[in-house]
């Protein structure tokens, strides 16, 4: 399989950005580097299934039912 590249245009303002169902950035690219982010408080209910893992950086509350069958890590 090839490579899949996404790229913003050439420009100081230019950002590559990945929103989540509200609008809400979540991943944004800038000229110099990247940031993630995430609200406070996850309402969601989240399942970590068997032989995967996820990683959450804190703090965070998370409100919904949270099943871990395989790992979590909240740093």
């Amino acid at each position: 399989m090839a490579d899949f590249v996404l790229k913003a245009g050439t420009g100081d303002t230019n950002r590559l950005m990945v929103k989540d169902q509200a609008g809400g950035e979540v991943l944004t690219t800038l000229k110099d580097g990247a940031y993630f982010q995430s609200k406070s408080v996850i309402t969601n209910n989240i399942t970590i299934a068997s032989g995967y893992s996820a990683m959450m950086i804190g703090p965070v509350d998370l409100t919904g039912t949270v099943a871990v069958n395989g790992n979590l890590s909240i740093v």
